[in-house]
């Protein structure tokens, strides 16, 4: 019974890690500077497309 909860138990924390670990990746690529260096590159090229109609 004890061994049973606590393997279950130890399975829902890897679970929880795992979605942590996505979680705190996504964020940290959301967040990363090189994303918003590509964002930077990006911007002026659509603003010159809006200006050009």
């Amino acid at each position: 019974m004890l061994t049973k909860l606590r393997s279950s138990y130890h399975r829902l924390y890897q679970e929880e890690a795992l979605i942590a670990r996505k979680f705190i990746a996504l964020h940290f690529f959301y967040a990363s500077p090189a994303k918003n260096v590509v964002a930077q590159h990006h911007q002026p090229a659509a603003i010159l497309a809006e200006r050009a109609g």
